[in-house]
Formats: C-alpha cells, structure tokens, sequence
C-alpha cells in the first residue's frame, strides 16, 4: 500500500515537473512577458532576442550578476557582438527547457564556449559528452583546440578515444593533419597503430609529417 501511494506521488511530482518545464520553454517561444532584449551579433548583422532576466539569472550565475548584482545591467537592450544569434537562442533554449536538440557538429564548440562564459554548468557537460558523437577527422584540430582552451577531462578522453582509433586514417592523409600544431600531431603519432596492430608508423612517414608540418606553417607545401 505504502509503496503504491510513493509511486503515485513520484508520478505526480514528475508531471508537475514536465508542466512546468513545457509552460517555461513556451514562454520563450512565444516571446511572453519577456523584459530583456539581447541584440546578439556583429555589426550590421545584428538579430534581436527577448528573454526574462529572472530565468536567465536562475540558471546562470553571471546572468545574475548582471542583471541584479551590485553593477547590474539596467538597460532594456543588451548588445552581445561576440556570437551568432542562432548559438545564443540554442544557449537560451537550454536554459528555459534544460534540453536542447541543437547541439551538433557545426553548433556544439561556439555552445560549449558561452556555457563556459555564462557559467552554465548542465550545458557545458552536455556539450562535453556530445564531443563523442560530433569528432570527426575534419573537425579533430577543432577539438584538440577546444581541449587545449578549456582542458576538459571529458573531452580530452573522447579526443584520446578517437586518435587511439584513427591516428593511422589521419596520419595517411595531408589534409587531416596538415594544419593541426606540432603538439597535436606528436600525439597522433603517440597513438598511432597501423591496421594490422601494434606497429608504429614507420620513421619515414613521421618525418615526412613533420616536414609538411613545418611548410604548413610557412605558408607552403614541399615539392
């Protein structure tokens, strides 16, 4: 009986936390009793968005102290030129819904990004463990920089993960690895295994590696 009535509460509570959730986020997509407009972008470029400052700063401890800390932010239009308006609806998104479905590749390093400047721990990790399903040989360099800015446990682990399973495709082609810094690709070759196993890449082709490394930051390829 007992365990019937908690399960009923649990069910109940969880409702309420969905009902709540979903009145949240139709706030923001309707643009409801909103009393800050952030106009995001660069110059000429610009895109107005409203958002409630009460929302912002529950979730974000920079958001409250600019909006009610001791230097807080009194005007109704806030400028933001350092994003794309598009990643700052996605930030906004997360914050009134907790979730978000826009984290993808060509979203997910600007997002990780103003998760850090705005303090948003949730996204942040979020981002971090989306790196998973984002990497790629195209966007490695993107990462490793990511990890180098923000050293991140979890996204230096899915950089590892990767290398340890494609450091031999990305050491076979120059325009992987051609503008990658001399750092990230020692540690291509650190976790490099050929196809067959164990073997290292062959001292030739590490030289060679290093060769266009060097032209590459000269501005030019060798003949």
């Amino acid at each position: 009986m007992l365990k019937n009535v908690e399960q009923q509460v649990e069910t109940s509570w969880q409702n309420v936390v969905s009902s709540v959730t979903s009145m949240v986020g139709s706030l923001f997509q309707k643009n409801q009793f909103c009393d800050v407009i952030f106009r995001v972008g660069a110059a000429g470029q610009m895109e107005d968005i409203k958002a409630h400052r009460n929302l912002l700063a529950s979730r974000s401890p920079v958001f409250a102290a600019m909006f009610y800390g001791p230097v807080a932010e009194q005007k109704e239009i806030i400028e933001l030129v350092d994003c794309d308006p598009d990643i700052f609806k996605l930030i906004l998104e997360f914050i009134y819904r907790d979730s978000s479905d826009g984290i993808n590749q060509d979203s997910i390093i600007e997002m990780y990004r103003l998760a850090d400047k705005y303090d948003i721990g949730p996204l942040k990790k979020l981002c971090a463990q989306k790196v998973k399903d984002c990497i790629s040989m195209e966007k490695l360099g993107e990462f490793l920089e990511l990890n180098d800015l923000y050293d991140d446990e979890v996204i230096d682990q899915h950089c590892s993960d990767f290398l340890a399973c494609n450091a031999w495709k990305l050491s076979q082609k120059e325009e992987y690895f051609i503008n990658l810094s001399l750092e990230h690709l020692t540690s291509i070759w650190q976790h490099d295994t050929n196809p067959e196993g164990a073997n290292k890449l062959p001292e030739t082709d590490i030289y060679n590696g290093a060769v266009m490394i060097s032209c590459s930051l000269e501005r030019k390829l060798p003949t």
